[in-house]
């Protein structure tokens, strides 16, 4: 008969349990990582002090290519570097190292056969800038942030780090305002501005002058997949997608389909030629009654002429 466990009991079992389940996990990685990447596997490792043939740099390079992600790559990177052995990737795959690293070179293939010493890394928005000792720049050491190279990097070389991202800010409705989920969740509830969406059809996307609605499996089959609507006019018309049912939307659009709006546009335009006109008219007569007052000021000074004239003759 087993005893009963106690809670104390239980949960010393389970960080058992659990310290053995990291064990088995860490011991079945290395297994594959030693598989999958030769040069990590302590039989490479033996091969290598007993002075046996090291995998070639394009070897090495491929192993990273096919790690399976970037942390694996840089464990293979790494052992390679620890054996003196080149691998090709970006300044940011080989850690973003600053100093005391040795660069082979941005061949494609193969790298040079003998690596320069790296003193600083000069970082800006256009990729990187190797230089030697005493700030001078290392032939063919200037190059984008994408670009590949060849480069023994160890452990110890110091690395730039890289600043946290800021977390994304969460963004918010200004007061007074609503979002567009409220719209969407009023507009769907049939509010005051936007109508109930005809049978057979969903308010997919509420704008403020027209509605995007899109078809429901209960519609029959022949209808059109979108309809765009007037909110004005409670009028539609058919639309092969969401976004030429904005090009149909827009004021301009709906005057090609929309009555109601033909209607109001042409009510405008002949209240807009009304009061042009009724513009017209009232300059005209201000500019005749203009035209009469200077007539009548000039006769005015005329006949004053005149009188002084015949006063002149009668002294």
């Amino acid at each position: 008969m087993t005893a009963n466990k106690t809670p104390k009991d239980t949960q010393a079992d389970q960080a058992a349990a659990q310290v053995e389940a990291q064990a088995n996990l860490a011991a079945a990685q290395e297994q594959v990582l030693a598989t999958v990447h030769p040069i990590n596997g302590p039989q490479a490792q033996e091969e290598l002090e007993a002075g046996g043939e090291a995998p070639s740099p394009q070897q090495v390079t491929d192993f990273a290519a096919e790690a399976g992600s970037e942390a694996k790559a840089a464990e293979v990177r790494q052992a390679a570097a620890e054996v003196g052995i080149p691998t090709r990737a970006t300044w940011k795959q080989h850690g973003n190292p600053l100093s005391g690293w040795e660069f082979f070179g941005t061949s494609v293939k193969t790298p040079n056969p003998k690596g320069i010493k790296v003193a600083k890394v000069e970082v800006n928005p256009q990729g990187v800038t190797l230089l030697t000792r005493g700030s001078r720049a290392i032939d063919g050491g200037a190059f984008g942030s994408a670009t590949k190279f060849w480069a023994v990097v160890p452990a110890e070389a110091p690395r730039k780090v890289e600043e946290p991202k800021a977390p994304k800010q969460e963004r918010t409705v200004a007061e007074g305002r609503t979002s567009a989920a409220d719209q969407l969740a009023a507009a769907l509830a049939g509010d005051s501005a936007h109508a109930p969406a005809p049978e057979g059809y969903e308010i997919r996307w509420p704008k403020g002058g027209y509605d995007l609605l899109k078809r429901t499996p209960q519609a029959p089959a022949d209808s059109p997949p979108w309809l765009v609507r007037c909110n004005t006019h409670n009028l539609t018309t058919p639309s092969v997608g969401g976004k030429a049912g904005d090009a149909l939307g827009t004021k301009a659009g709906r005057l090609e389909w929309c009555s109601g709006c033909q209607a109001d546009a042409k009510a405008e335009a002949q209240a807009a030629a009304k009061a042009a006109k009724a513009k017209a008219t009232q300059e005209a007569k201000a500019e005749a009654a203009q035209a009469a007052e200077a007539a009548k000021a000039e006769a005015a000074q005329d006949a004053t002429a005149e009188h002084d004239s015949a006063a002149k003759s009668e002294g």
